[in-house]
């Protein structure tokens, strides 16, 4: 009998999702999916994809739910059962569909300073070859007629994945799940925190999933900054119709062992771009009032924590 997921990483992105679903993958209790973002539940994303590319984006590959819960087919005597997909924090729909599916669930959501949480956003897209601007605040300034339906990359999955200050909207986003579930079925963690010390952030999300938290060992880097080695080539790879073919006729395996390899021949660490002081102290003035509204909702001084007290 095919098990049924019961625990649910919806985001935000770059909060170390990878990092911890790989970490929880490990784990004797756990069994995660072996694909991130199956987008399963977001069902207006997808809906999106299909009206602004005439056909649904590569990315929403499961629509049926008996095609999803083949991602659980080889779990065994797990007590928990996860898969990991960041835009069902942005999902209109995913937090009602996630508890019609499973009432129980549990829910992790990863929060990040929204300024270095949209630069970090901004390089994913450059490598991922969704965004045109390489320049953060051009790629900003760019979202006001992107809202118009101009400017909108052909390569994008949907138009409101660029609708970057959307992104920022925490207190929603966080709200949106607790209509459905319960304080104790989410588990809210700060990203900074996390990076710090991960060993004490994973004691408190194991704990919250009540399974075993001896012997947790991981001190990987967390989201370390990369670009791709060349733009061109990065584009013409990630948007080749190669890549469509074995996307859908390779194993799950076989697909991410091929992902891995082509990532680390296209990308290189490196440090973020700069950006104008200026700039940051007006998007800190912008996200003030979010940021203060986030901290209310989870119990901690989140503008001390992030700057935002000047």
């Amino acid at each position: 009998m095919v098990k049924k997921p019961n625990l649910f990483l919806v985001g935000l992105p770059k909060t170390g999702t990878s990092a911890l679903h790989s970490i929880l993958a490990e784990h004797p209790q756990i069994y995660m999916s072996p694909i991130k973002e199956p987008l399963y539940f977001s069902e207006d994303l997808a809906q999106e994809s299909l009206t602004f590319h005439g056909r649904y984006s590569q990315r929403f590959k499961y629509k049926e739910e008996s095609d999803y819960l083949t991602l659980f087919k080889n779990a065994k005597n797990e007590q928990i059962f996860g898969e990991s997909t960041t835009s069902y924090i942005f999902s209109r729909k995913a937090p009602h569909n996630i508890y019609n599916f499973n009432p129980e669930a549990k829910i992790l959501i990863g929060i990040r300073e929204p300024i270095d949480f949209l630069r970090a956003l901004h390089i994913q897209y450059l490598k991922e070859g969704v965004e045109v601007y390489s320049d953060f605040e051009q790629a900003l300034s760019a979202e006001k007629e992107r809202k118009e339906g101009r400017d909108i990359p052909k390569t994008v999955y949907y138009p409101s994945y660029l609708f970057y200050r959307e992104k920022i909207l925490y207190a929603k986003y966080i709200q949106d799940f607790m209509k459905y579930f319960n304080k104790n079925q989410i588990k809210i963690y700060v990203y900074e925190e996390f990076r710090s010390n991960n060993q004490k952030i994973l004691k408190e999300i194991l704990s919250f999933l009540q399974v075993q938290t001896k012997h947790i060992k991981y001190t990987r880097n967390v989201n370390p900054t990369e670009l791709p080695r060349s733009q061109t080539v990065n584009k013409i790879i990630l948007n080749s119709p190669i890549k469509h073919f074995l996307q859908n006729n390779l194993s799950i395996e076989n697909y991410e062992f091929l992902k891995l390899l082509g990532k680390n021949l296209l990308l290189k660490q490196t440090k973020k771009p700069p950006v104008r002081k200026e700039l940051i102290e007006e998007l800190k003035k912008e996200f003030k009032d979010e940021v203060k509204r986030t901290g209310e909702i989870v119990g901690k001084n989140l503008e001390d924590l992030w700057g935002y007290n000047c």
